[in-house]
């Protein structure tokens, strides 16, 4: 028998050690990928649009159904050549394009029919204030559009598209999470009133917007890649005109914060607590933050941020927040050509400085 060296014995000992400590190192990382942290999974993103996060998917998300990832029907609203309806006479959803094409999906006996006359069976169901139907099934019934399903941090994610220019749905998920986790996180005031470096918030009035301008402030947002804190109140979300907006507004991983209106008969604590009462139903959340010049303490006292001092700087505000730098926190509250201009000269010069635009971290769970 041949005698084996102690230095070959070693030699083998420490391999075996290193591919030991390999594997271990894969089996972490790819078991963290594959377990959903209660974060990971509210920020992840479920139905897209071609390469755009549908407004609404946090709080109409797909839904496994008789083995099949149903979406609601109102999704293919979101697509210009294309429109839904729902026809009483007859209790169906009809869903037509630019040509004359249609998918019809009777809400009772739950069977779809085609222009062409092909009928068959489709998952079909009410949830909550929407019509459901099977993702695959209905979208391979509408010309011009393709379904694509996938599943991250054990969500279901469904995209719907009608264009050969699309990014990777891996892509388009990892973008969304990490825009949005300013709006998924747990409040950490600390971090929030902290003057941070090389970091600057920006808190869009939403109050003044108009239609007009909502639409091009989301274009130039999206453009700029950044996520803003948008003020909020009572009449702007209970507003039927603007609640698409607002849903937008989250969709997107925007933040919100409340602004009291001082010239209102109702108390600011109040107003704080029933524009919160909306955000909650609306957006499973609450937010700490308040924009308010008048009654500080009151809200103070019941655990809110209290942002004052509000100082006009040629159209752009800036705010004085507590252990924040006056020009850490701008504020933009008039939304015409030249004030956006200002706006987007004010973020591209912030990054000149290799400073990040970051969206105030101020919704807590329910």
């Amino acid at each position: 028998m041949k005698r084996v060296s102690l230095k070959k014995i070693k030699k083998v000992s420490s391999l075996f050690l290193a591919l030991t400590m390999l594997m271990s190192l894969l089996f972490t990382l790819g078991s963290t990928s594959a377990v959903a942290t209660e974060t990971d999974t509210k920020n992840v993103p479920t139905i897209f649009l071609n390469n755009d996060a549908w407004y609404k998917y946090y709080l109409s998300p797909p839904v496994v159904e008789n083995g099949e990832v149903c979406i609601p029907i109102s999704v293919y609203s979101g697509f210009d050549f294309l429109s839904v309806r729902f026809d009483e006479i007859y209790s169906c959803y009809i869903i037509t394009d630019n040509d004359g094409n249609f998918l019809s999906i009777n809400t009772q006996n739950c069977r779809y029919l085609t222009q062409s006359g092909e009928t068959g069976d489709i998952t079909a169901f009410q949830k909550d204030r929407e019509f459901y139907v099977s993702a695959e099934k209905s979208s391979a019934n509408i010309w011009g559009v393709e379904c694509e399903l996938a599943v991250f941090y054990s969500q279901n994610v469904v995209r719907l598209s009608s264009s050969n220019d699309l990014v990777s749905l891996n892509t388009l998920v990892k973008e969304h999470m990490s825009i949005n986790d300013s709006l998924w996180g747990s409040p950490n005031i600390d971090n929030l009133l902290a003057d941070k470096k090389d970091t600057v918030s920006f808190i869009i009035d939403a109050t003044n917007l108009n239609y007009e301008t909502t639409e091009v402030l989301f274009e130039e947002l999206k453009k700029l890649g950044i996520a803003v804190t948008f003020a909020v109140n009572e009449s702007f979300l209970n507003d039927e005109r603007y609640l698409p907006y607002a849903l937008k507004m989250a969709a997107l991983g925007h933040t919100f914060a409340v602004k009291i209106d001082k010239k209102s008969s109702i108390d600011p604590l109040t107003q704080a607590e029933e524009t919160n009462a909306l955000i909650l139903r609306l957006f499973k959340q609450k937010t700490l933050l308040v924009i308010s010049d008048t009654d500080s303490e009151s809200l103070s006292n019941n655990g809110y941020i209290v942002i004052n001092n509000i100082t006009k700087l040629d159209e752009i505000v800036y705010l004085s927040l507590i252990n924040f730098k006056k020009d850490k926190t701008f504020y933009l509250d008039s939304f015409d050509d030249d004030s956006i201009s200002k706006f987007k000269d004010l973020v591209k010069s912030t990054k000149y400085d290799n400073t990040t635009v970051v969206a105030l971290n101020s919704l807590v769970g329910n």
